[in-house]
């Protein structure tokens, strides 16, 4: 008999091996693995802001050595701004008129031609200086920056100059005579002040039909596949089409006076007879055109400080897609001080001839304004300025102040970056600035709100507070080396 045997064979399971992943081990990957994807989301932005602030940089660099070739090319455009004066007059070496040494002042093509078209802007009527020397009550238009509607605050105001001797009707002109503050005119100003890819492509296309007479080409009809909804010619807006050859070689540039009618576009001067017809004898010798916004995306204008020996301090102020707005033109009341008093609240040392000085008795002149800032004593220099926009119209929004901007001094022409914002209430606001204030641009340097000995340096018994101009447009200001006649 046979007998059946069974051989049970048992496994032995190592300890070390596992059968699955808990429930909290998949939850604390997730959470690291989530920790380094937001880590990485997080360089996105940044970089984004790094690299427009790149760009920014880079712009605004090469604006400013288009601005400094400009007065490469004609040093009146600085020296004498509004082109009155030819070279060799009675009351100046070439091209430095004596009514501009010793002043401050703006030139600003692109923001003088645009204030003088539009009334809207600067509701003030406008009518030429008598003389290119300061006036003591220049027009609105004619200064950096304005008061708000109804302000009685005392604040000096830079003037604003057209630096005409670059495009404008008056004076020394290179260009074809031009009625000032005209589209023309802004155009123009637009393109000095401006970068040449500052035109904006609207449609690129080819021409269907030229109107007669040919020769003489004055107007075009472009392809119906051209969308030229978007040209609508305004002031201060400028179109142009730029019309290629059959070759593509060769192209003329037409300001557009008026909106097309259809398809159809009207221009003047008419084309040259290249574009009659082609060498190969196919009439007329006309291919594409591109119809073209200018978008004056980084412009720029001058502060000047013209010593009285004839040179001149330059800034090249850039600006990027420029608001002309009023309320970014307004000039708020804002005492630079160059010192703040120590902790004995007085000026120098309390109580000490700091600066040896004394008056017609002979008696010794102590704690005198002259001695605010004075070596040795607990003085220190200022970075903060108490910016006061109570004088705004009523409902109107206060200064929008960021880190980083820029605010002038309008007494002395002189430009601080904004490195901080405190202390902000209703009507004031303290700005930290970056780097100590190079200027007082008060007379109030000592309890504050009242004349005090020293002070009053024009003897009309007021108190003259400075301005500071702020325009968030501005985006950045290249000091240059001094610049002769």
């Amino acid at each position: 008999m046979n007998t059946l045997r069974t051989k049970i064979v048992q496994r032995i399971r190592s300890p070390h091996l596992r059968g699955g992943t808990t429930l909290t081990e998949v939850l604390m990957s997730l959470m690291i693995m989530s920790i380094g994807i937001v880590s990485v989301a997080t360089l996105f932005p940044l970089s984004t802001l790094r690299v427009l602030e790149a760009s920014r940089q880079t712009n605004s660099t090469i604006t400013r050595f288009s601005a400094e070739a400009v007065i490469d090319v004609d040093a009146g455009f600085l020296h004498n701004p509004d082109g009155t004066f030819p070279p060799g007059g009675a009351d100046l070496t070439p091209y430095n008129s004596q009514a501009f040494r010793g002043q401050v002042y703006f030139v600003d093509p692109y923001g003088w031609q645009t204030f003088h078209r539009d009334d809207a802007l600067f509701p003030a009527p406008w009518s030429p200086p008598g003389s290119l020397a300061v006036a003591s009550n220049p027009p609105l238009r004619d200064t950096l920056g304005q008061l708000p509607l109804g302000s009685t605050v005392n604040v000096p105001l830079m003037r604003r100059h057209s630096g005409a001797t670059m495009f404008a009707s008056v004076g020394i002109n290179p260009y074809p005579m031009i009625a000032a503050d005209s589209n023309l005119a802004i155009n123009r100003a637009a393109k000095l002040v401006g970068q040449p890819d500052n035109w904006k492509l609207i449609t690129s296309t080819e021409v269907t039909t030229i109107a007669t007479p040919v020769p003489g080409i004055t107007s075009l009809s472009l392809d119906t596949d051209a969308d030229l909804t978007a040209v609508s010619v305004a002031p201060g807006v400028a179109y142009r089409a730029v019309i290629f050859d059959l070759s593509g070689q060769y192209s003329e540039t037409r300001l557009l006076a008026a909106n097309p009618i259809g398809q159809a576009l009207a221009f003047t001067p008419a084309l040259p007879s290249r574009f009659d017809t082609s060498p190969t004898g196919v009439s007329p010798n006309v291919g594409k055109v591109r119809i073209e916004v200018l978008d004056e995306v980084y412009t720029w204008a001058m502060s000047v400080r013209k010593r009285a020996s004839g040179p001149a301090n330059v800034d090249v102020v850039v600006f990027f897609k420029r608001s002309f707005k009023p309320e970014h033109e307004y000039v708020y009341p804002a005492a630079l001080r160059r010192y703040t008093l120590g902790p004995d609240g007085q000026p120098g040392v309390a109580g000490v001839n700091d600066n040896n000085n004394f008056n017609s008795a002979n008696n010794p002149l102590i704690d005198e304004v002259a001695e605010i800032g004075y070596v040795g004593s607990d003085d220190l220099p200022n970075t903060v300025v108490t910016v006061d926009f109570s004088s705004l119209p009523a409902g109107a929004d206060t200064p929008a102040f960021r880190r980083g901007g820029y605010v002038c001094d309008t007494k002395n022409g002189l430009w601080y970056r904004i490195q901080n914002i405190q202390n902000a209430t209703t009507t004031t606001v303290d700005l930290v600035l970056d780097k100590f204030i190079q200027r007082d641009n008060t007379e109030d340097l000592f309890n504050f709100g009242t004349v005090d000995a020293g002070e009053d340096v024009n003897n009309d018994g007021i108190v003259q507070l400075g301005g500071l101009y702020w325009n968030p447009s501005v985006v950045n200001v290249f000091p240059l080396e001094i610049k002769e006649p």
